[in-house]
């Protein structure tokens, strides 16, 4: 990407005052003194005293303002109150925008598809999107997001290609091809382009979460924290972002964290199935099963379109041994997942387990012992089942001493190491 590229993206997303709006109140020195305040604050990033500002001027020139001020202000509170994780007040708003004749339409709708998003309403987020004007392209951008949320990598690509059809180029379509990289498995390739976007989305939280996403689920763990503390500096209580804090914390193993993390994303957005994901990972190295599968459960009875649930559902199975349940989660996962990150790959080799083709499970699980990530003590259990079920002994032993170099078990790898050892 050459400079002159990123300085134009940079240029299309700042945000700009609205000049016609202020030179209608420009004799008013409040109103003049708030707008300008107002979009101080948004250009500082400071979001909650931009939220205040904004606030302000609705209270005091709302009855004052003509329909496009109205919906100005609307716009801009709706997507405050988004980027706090406030989605009641944000929808509020959003509908008031949709009220307004002459209002942006598919902006409000935009964001009530994303709080949808949030909430994990995947089929309510559908239905908005479906509302949006067909020939504006922030539609297929809605049903890339949708799709990519859902892991279903093939419809994103195709919502991809609609874009690129219409030679519509934006810094939010490269973001989406980001993150499908990453779900074909070219990590390497979604990392340099997320940090490359991260100057441009300054100003956007929204986008920035989703950078972190992709910088969690590519294993760079450091950066994906670091810039969801910086989003909660300028969005407090952000879920999404806590969330993800959660999921870094866990794949670092600092499990306490992790779910004082995930309690504080579930008390501001209780439907943030992130979020619960982290406490079902945690009840299962613990070793709570019962607790693990009725949040499992839970979240696909909620968003059965969540195609990550049913995988984390299947796991909780296969990690009891519970071959025929594991295999209908994991069916459910292939239906609604065409991905290759490490947790697809892991369910991948479950399903070539559970078919009995134990040579082909271990090649793949071969590759994910090679370095350490959140699902390698996961991958060693599943090779110690191969190598038992194909008595070689000696890789076996090979795997098993890996294990017991590792310092932190969870309640798997005790059970696999104990019954080594009886059998021994």
């Amino acid at each position: 990407m050459d400079d002159q590229k990123q300085t134009r993206d940079e240029q299309e997303l700042e945000i700009q005052p609205p000049v016609e709006l202020a030179a209608a109140f420009s004799a008013d020195a409040v109103w003049t003194m708030l707008i300008k305040e107002a979009y101080e604050k948004l250009n500082a990033q400071q979001y909650d005293k931009a939220l205040v500002c904004f606030q302000q001027i609705m209270e005091k020139f709302g009855k004052k303002m003509d329909d496009s001020g109205k919906a100005l202000i609307h716009r801009e509170l709706a997507l405050l109150h988004f980027w706090m994780a406030d989605y009641v007040t944000a929808s509020d708003h959003a509908r008031q925008l949709l009220k307004i004749k002459g209002g942006d339409v598919d902006t409000a709708y935009e964001i009530l598809m994303k709080i949808a998003i949030a909430e994990f309403k995947f089929q309510e987020a559908q239905q908005y999107c479906q509302k949006m004007n067909k020939d504006n392209s922030q539609q297929a951008l809605g049903y890339c997001l949708i799709a990519i949320k859902c892991r279903n990598l093939k419809r994103a690509e195709f919502y991809l290609e609609v874009l690129s059809k219409r030679q519509f180029f934006s810094p939010e379509v490269r973001l989406y091809q980001a993150y499908c990289q990453l779900l074909r498995g070219s990590g390497k390739g979604a990392i340099i382009e997320a940090r490359a976007l991260m100057k441009v989305f300054a100003r956007s939280p929204a986008h920035l979460l989703i950078i972190a996403e992709i910088f969690m689920t590519a294993g760079e763990y450091s950066q994906a924290s670091g810039l969801c503390e910086r989003i909660l500096v300028q969005c407090p209580g952000n879920d999404q972002a806590l969330a993800i804090m959660a999921h870094t914390a866990y794949a670092q193993e600092d499990f306490a964290q992790a779910g004082k993390f995930a309690h504080d994303a579930l008390r501001k957005n209780p439907a943030n199935a992130y979020a619960k994901t982290v406490l079902m990972k945690l009840a299962v190295r613990d070793g709570d099963y019962v607790v693990a599968e009725q949040m499992g459960k839970d979240i696909i009875t909620a968003s059965p379109e969540y195609s990550l649930g049913h995988a984390n559902l299947g796991d909780i199975y296969f990690d009891q041994g519970r071959y025929d349940l594991a295999r209908i989660e994991y069916q459910h996962t292939e239906e609604l997942m065409q991905t290759q990150t490490k947790g697809s790959l892991l369910r991948q080799a479950r399903m070539k387990f559970i078919d009995e083709d134990y040579k082909a499970a271990v090649e793949i699980l071969k590759g994910m012992v090679d370095s350490y990530h959140s699902y390698y003590d996961e991958a060693c259990c599943d090779l110690v089942l191969c190598y038992e079920q194909l008595g070689d002994e000696q890789k076996k032993k090979e795997v098993t001493d890996k294990m017991k170099l590792r310092k932190v078990f969870f309640h798997r790898t005790q059970q696999v190491m104990q019954k080594i050892g009886d059998a021994a």
